[in-house]
């Protein structure tokens, strides 16, 4: 019944005894401690603890010192991550529970319909439009479970993010669609009017879009990667610097609403990400959330 936590609040309030995602030796650990023992208590300040001070905690000697070390290795890495990316405070609730999707139920509100919609929830298979995409991109080697959350972990923007997940899952509908629905007058490019217009040919075949990428990148001086069938439906993701998958998701929204007035510069496009850029800063209310947009738009300085 087990679901992985998909935020810092779930990942922060995991018990970590029996637990199926803290294996040690590829086996959930047992209770350790004579306590019971969750992911926030090892933390503080969405920081792990030092052995001292998780020691002084609860009152432990130095012969669990490696128990701890093995506790502390066994969380998954990505936990971490979504720890350290996150501004939220250390969970307060501390009970053994489950997790629909990411919503809380503790044991002793436990019913058979919630057991049944948790066991529903868990009979999935993948969309059919990844091997569309495939079949596009030419390329095997996708990693879809960073695919469809980067947008989230890059952005508070719901119009991006769900810009982001209309290409990731081939539902932006663009004139080659639009014109069998009858909904528009040509299946051509709006721009170079060259060829149908689909996702990969709008944002990386297009003659105009190459062009004006080019522009981006002579006129920022940023590192910025070539255009790929990959990037026009994922963006890049790959990416180890978020801010170079978000300013590559507002470029491809700004050519996309453009798309009417077949008109789309490059300073609009930069008018766009400083807009986004000034509006993350002033919707961070935390110390921590600040620092952490200043070095996510460190390297725009235009």
């Amino acid at each position: 019944m087990t679901q992985e936590p998909l935020t810092a609040n779930t990942v922060l309030s995991q018990q970590v005894w029996y637990n199926n995602f803290i294996r040690i030796q590829n086996k959930p650990i047992s209770k350790l401690f004579n306590f019971q023992l969750f992911i926030c208590d090892l933390y503080k300040e969405n920081k792990l603890m030092k052995w001292n001070e998780f020691k002084t905690k609860f009152g432990l000697c130095n012969k669990h010192h490696f128990k701890w070390i093995q506790i502390v290795n066994a969380i998954p890495a990505r936990w971490k991550q979504i720890i350290d990316q996150n501004d939220t405070e250390i969970a307060s609730t501390r009970e053994q529970h489950l997790l629909m999707l990411t919503r809380k139920i503790p044991l002793d509100k436990l019913s058979a319909k919630y057991i049944y919609v948790m066991k529903i929830l868990k009979i999935k298979s993948p969309p059919t439009s990844q091997n569309t995409i495939l079949g596009k991109i030419n390329d095997e080697n996708v990693d879809w479970k960073e695919v469809y959350t980067c947008a989230r972990k890059c952005t508070i923007d719901s119009y991006a993010r769900n810009f982001h997940f209309k290409c990731t899952h081939n539902i932006l509908f663009l004139n080659e669609r639009l014109k069998k629905f009858g909904e528009s007058l040509t299946s051509l490019c709006s721009f170079c009017e060259l060829e149908n217009e689909n996702i990969k040919h709008l944002f990386c075949d297009c003659p105009f879009t190459k062009d004006l990428w080019n522009q981006l990148k002579d006129k920022t001086h940023l590192d910025l990667p070539d255009l790929t069938p990959k990037s026009a439906f994922f963006g890049f993701f790959e990416q180890q610097n978020q801010t170079i998958f978000h300013i590559h998701l507002i470029f491809r929204i700004a050519v996309y609403n453009r798309r009417s007035s077949k008109i789309c510069s490059v300073d609009y496009v930069m008018n766009k990400i400083k807009q986004v850029k000034k509006m993350e800063e002033n919707s961070s209310n935390s110390a921590r959330s600040r620092e952490r947009l200043r070095n996510k738009w460190a390297i725009w300085d235009f």
